[in-house]
């Protein structure tokens, strides 16, 4: 699969959050993202299910509660 760039505007301290993430930090937070984008793209989808997959997806991915709590806290 190709991949692109997507500029998207956000509070300044969440772009120096990410920039200061490690580099396995980042890429769950794109895996995220990208969970996000799709689940979007299905409308018929409910918000609860689009959440339910984004956490099985973080899990399958090694993002824990506290690594998350850790990556919003920086």
């Amino acid at each position: 699969m190709s991949t692109e760039t997507l500029s998207i505007p956000l509070d300044a301290e969440l772009v120096k959050l990410y920039k200061n993430a490690s580099a396995e930090d980042k890429q769950k937070i794109q895996d995220l993202l990208t969970v996000i984008l799709r689940g979007v793209s299905m409308p018929q989808r409910s918000l609860s299910e689009i959440m339910d997959e984004m956490c099985d997806e973080a899990q399958a991915n090694g993002l824990t509660l506290e690594i998350l709590e850790s990556i919003l806290t920086l």
